[in-house]
């Protein structure tokens, strides 16, 4: 069945590193609901940057096909009003689409990065942890009693 397959790598870093691979795969499922939030704003921001950029390019089509009556009718300065409202709304919807993007990068860079620092010092703290304690039990040469 491979509905258990996600499993065996888990029964694997468990059998390797101890209990802390659960604190590493806790963060790595952590970090799924903010991974489905980002992607999610991603996809709504470039539905909305799509609809800006048709209502711009469909304001350019409409100018440059009659050109000639705004000219004849002195219609400059309104068309380019429209025009500069509908650029500005999608440099809006554009810069927060990047930012999102850098966000969404974010993510995917930090998180294997904060799973393995989890792994690696629970790691650590378990195996220094345990030579620590060894090396309290020993008497240091200066309190060893006469």
């Amino acid at each position: 069945p491979t509905d258990r397959l996600p499993l065996l790598p888990a029964v694997f870093l468990y059998s390797l590193l101890g209990y802390a691979s659960l604190i590493g795969i806790s963060v790595a499922v952590l970090f799924l609901p903010l991974n489905k939030w980002a992607a999610s704003q991603f996809t709504s921001t470039q539905d909305r940057l799509m609809g800006a950029r048709d209502r711009r390019v469909s304001l350019m089509n409409e100018v440059l096909g009659s050109i000639r009556f705004i000219k004849f009718m002195a219609f400059e300065r309104p068309f380019e009003d429209r025009i500069l409202k509908a650029r500005a709304d999608e440099i809006r919807e554009l810069r927060w689409s990047l930012i999102l993007e850098v966000a969404f990068q974010g993510i995917y860079s930090i998180s294997p990065i904060l799973v393995r620092s989890r792994f690696l010092s629970l790691r650590l703290w378990h195996t220094w942890g345990a030579l620590l304690t060894e090396l309290d039990d020993v008497p240091s040469p200066g309190s060893a009693s006469l």
